[in-house]
């Protein structure tokens, strides 16, 4: 028998990659799904940016492996930075749940498709965390 959850499962996870190198993945074609883990980067295309993934700022989803019932989905909050090779960072927030986002810096336009792995009742580690990510031109 499932139950109704009277409160949402919130967890934070703290800023990952502070102070740490990060690891350049390579290079990225516009308008094809990347994937990256807290901490990695990429090259956008052939241009002078890269984008990194920072942290896992809220992860409020409905647990996969619970035998409750949620009255709402809940949401994953990221944060990631836009930079020119050799220049100062531009931090962006995007979100899946209530609708998935996307952030225009430019003329481009960062949309965040997926967050794996799915939510469940204990705390997913940092490191496990991996988002799926598309570039395109702004329009």
């Amino acid at each position: 028998m499932r139950r109704v959850a009277p409160f949402v499962f919130v967890w934070l996870a703290a800023l990952a990659g502070c102070g740490g190198p990060t690891q350049v993945m390579g290079s990225v074609r516009f308008g094809e799904p990347f994937e990256l883990k807290v901490g990695q980067s990429v090259v956008l295309g052939e241009r002078q940016e890269t984008l990194r993934f920072l942290a896992v700022l809220e992860d409020s989803r409905c647990p996969t492996d619970a035998l409750i019932q949620c009255v709402w989905a809940g949401r994953v909050r990221l944060r990631v930075a836009v930079a020119p090779l050799s220049g100062d960072e531009l931090p962006l927030e995007l979100h899946l749940g209530d609708e998935p986002s996307s952030a225009v810096f430019g003329d481009l336009r960062l949309e965040l498709l997926d967050v794996k792995p799915a939510a469940r009742l204990d705390l997913i580690p940092t490191g496990e965390y991996r988002a799926t990510f598309r570039i395109t031109l702004a329009r």
